[in-house]
């Protein structure tokens, strides 16, 4: 059972407020080792602010992020990748300009503390190549290693983004709305390789596409106007009467 792992990632009471605008408003959850957790709500909710406030994108107006056990709540982003915090963005961050291959080699270069200016140094190093090949296999872009990022379509830049994030070899791997803007098949494709992924990392994600929420997630966080109204298993939230309050006229959740 998942209480009994140890927490790989905790927040503690952490708000994120704009001009008085609560975005965020104290929200403590925990996140056991390997586990797969959804945070979901209605548009607005303050899911991508709370993965920009975790990740080190945004300051916390107050609260504590938590990494394994270690205060990390003033660490940059750049700092979290090094101590095995990863991300994939709603919107893909990519180098368009690069190839595909080069784009997971910074990814390679992010964890060990290097520069995107250090790229060419390593462009010929076969070590770096090599695990760029085998990020690439995972996600289903070894076909287009050559090909420069910036004409490919969005699916397959979404599944770059998270090439680029795989290659920092996370504990924890964060993903913002893996799906959104994808088709059928492209979603069909990437709730596989979210599966797949799931031995292997702690994976906590936003999500719209409820099919995809409840065919994946272990527990399901749900956040309303900055704060959690539910916490538990899929069965547990989906019959919630506050869940199903703050989704009406959005999509359902059942």
């Amino acid at each position: 059972m998942s209480g009994n792992r140890a927490a790989a990632l905790r927040t503690d009471d952490v708000a994120v407020w704009y001009r008085g605008v609560r975005a965020v408003d104290g929200v403590t959850l925990a996140v056991p080792r390997g586990q797969v957790r959804a945070i979901i709500g209605p548009n607005g909710a303050g899911k991508t602010t709370l993965f920009n406030a975790v990740s080190g994108f945004v300051p916390k107006t107050r609260g504590r992020v938590l990494l394994a056990a270690a205060d990390v709540s003033r660490d940059s982003a750049h700092r979290l990748v090094q101590r095995g915090m990863a991300r994939a963005f709603q919107v893909p961050n990519i180098f368009p300009r690069l190839t595909v291959l080069d784009n997971v080699r910074l990814g390679s270069l992010l964890r060990t503390g290097r520069t995107p200016s250090m790229l060419r140094q390593h462009q010929r190093d076969a070590v770096t190549a090599r695990e760029a090949g085998e990020v690439l296999a995972r996600v289903g872009l070894d076909g287009r290693a050559g090909t420069v990022a910036g004409v490919l379509s969005h699916g397959d830049a979404k599944r770059l983004d998270l090439a680029i994030a795989l290659a920092t070899r996370p504990t924890v791997l964060l993903l913002d709305e893996p799906t959104a803007g994808m088709s059928e098949p492209e979603t069909r494709r990437t709730v596989k390789l979210m599966r797949e992924l799931s031995g292997d990392f702690t994976l906590v994600f936003t999500e719209h596409d409820m099919r995809v929420v409840f065919s994946i997630a272990e527990q399901i966080t749900v956040l309303h106007q900055g704060r959690v109204i539910a916490d538990g298993l899929p069965g547990e939230v989906s019959r919630d009467p506050a869940v199903r309050s703050a989704y009406l006229g959005e999509e359902p959740v059942a």
